[in-house]
């Protein structure tokens, strides 16, 4: 059986609960007055001061949250009577905005908006115009323009018929396009988050949030290098070179280092060829020496291009013209030139004519240090790392050392070329060794 004293504080609870707000700020009143003013608190007695403190306590803290309780009611009454009210919910797809400058140096703003109108109402509903609530744009509006697409056609059209309205229960595409005659104080390259403001045929508006994209300025074009023309080319030994590169040029577009190609340069390996200088694979837990070809004989360097110019270096008859072939390759050593991109072939045609130290001092000093887009350098290790991979047996230890040199100061990275340089000097001292002691 419940006690007295159990029961009180529930009744207590609801009675105070069922209290209207305005008694309840009246009570909090009463006891601030009689806590705040000094002539009431000097006649109140020093016993009763306590519980008039207390009161007013009590009491302004029931009416705080008695008018907050008031508060969220009236809310949510407001929000249902909009929600009983409203026949289509907006949902934003995309945005975009911008800026253009007139024939008469006057500035149109413009916003587009894309959205997906859903008809929660019984009725069709005809979307009549719209507007830029936030940010405020001053400015002549030259443009509202509100258009849906039709219900069996893929066309856009105003609300003027059915066919162009938003049926009951429907998702409806809209577009909005409004255009005032202003210059935006924003950056029209960024992002502009904006409130937009449907009506519709009713008078009705419906706000909905949105972020229209800028736009960015598009990437300046890079300027293609100039082609060289072989018939203003009056030796006929550099004629020949310009001709062989510039068949490479070709070779290499078809097959460059997206794949790990260099052009026409490639390995035969065990009959197999082999495009890629940069397939360098390794198997954990093995003590086999992987950075180098176990069979460097089974490898053949293949070009056609290449073969060309190395042909044509014996046949020459003087050492000045064998200066002028060396020249006309290194001249045209160039950063961002069209032969950028070929340096590796250079490198290889001067390797083969024994003048590698040359080639990789021309390519280290114009090129740089740091690759750039064409890739140059980097060209030049993919070449180095395969060959040094497959045919070490043709480097001598001064081309060795020319070939560190050249990769020491580079901060591109150097493949595994130290690997490989490393491991082609304990090879050669092992076979000295082996060599000795038989």
């Amino acid at each position: 059986m419940p006690t007295p004293e159990s029961t009180l504080v529930p009744k207590l609870i609801e009675v105070v609960k069922d209290l209207p707000a305005w008694l309840l700020s009246a009570f909090a009143t009463a006891s601030a007055m009689l806590v705040f003013f000094p002539v009431s608190w000097t006649e109140l007695a020093p016993v009763h001061r306590p519980w008039a403190i207390g009161a007013f306590i009590l009491f302004g803290t029931l009416a705080v949250f008695k008018w907050a309780a008031v508060a969220i009611t009236a809310l949510r009454q407001y929000r249902q009577a909009a929600a009983a009210k409203k026949k289509i919910h907006l949902t934003v797809k995309a945005g975009w905005w911008g800026i253009q400058k007139q024939d008469d140096g006057s500035y149109i703003t413009q916003f587009t908006i894309d959205l997906a109108v859903k008809n929660v109402s019984d009725a069709s509903v005809g979307l009549m115009s719209a507007r830029v609530i936030k940010p405020k744009i001053k400015g002549q509006v030259v443009q509202n323009l509100v258009t849906v697409l039709h219900r069996t056609a893929e066309v856009h059209g105003t609300p003027v018929g059915l066919d162009y309205r938003c049926e009951p229960g429907a998702v409806t595409p809209a577009r909005v396009a409004i255009m005032i005659k202003a210059h935006a104080p924003y950056d029209h390259q960024l992002d502009l988050p904006i409130t937009l403001g449907l009506i519709d045929d009713e008078g009705r508006e419906q706000r909905v949030w949105a972020v229209c994209k800028g736009h960015p300025k598009l990437p300046t074009k890079a300027t293609l290098p100039k082609k060289e023309s072989q018939h203003d080319i009056a030796d006929p030994i550099e004629k020949q070179i310009v001709a062989v590169l510039q068949s490479e040029i070709n070779r290499y577009a078809l097959n460059n280092r997206k794949s790990g190609g260099l052009g026409s340069i490639h390995m035969v390996y065990r009959g197999q060829p082999l495009y890629s200088f940069v397939s360098d694979t390794f198997i954990l837990n093995t003590p086999a020496n992987q950075v180098l070809a176990v069979d460097p004989e089974a490898a053949v360097i293949a070009s056609d291009n290449m073969a060309a110019l190395v042909n044509l270096y014996p046949r020459l008859e003087s050492d000045e013209e064998r200066k002028r072939f060396v020249d006309a390759l290194t001249s045209r050593v160039q950063q961002d030139s069209e032969y950028t991109p070929i340096a590796y072939f250079i490198a290889a045609v001067l390797w083969r004519t024994k003048n590698l130290e040359l080639a990789l001092n021309t390519i280290g000093h114009t090129l740089g240090l740091e690759d750039g887009t064409p890739y140059g350098v980097s060209n030049v290790l993919m070449l180095f790392n395969g060959l040094l991979r497959y045919r070490y047996v043709e480097f001598t230890e001064a081309e060795l050392d020319t070939i560190e040199r050249f990769i020491q100061p580079l901060d591109i990275g150097a493949l595994y070329i130290p690997d490989k340089i490393a491991a082609i000097r304990a090879l050669r001292l092992l076979a000295g060794t082996l060599a000795t002691v038989s």
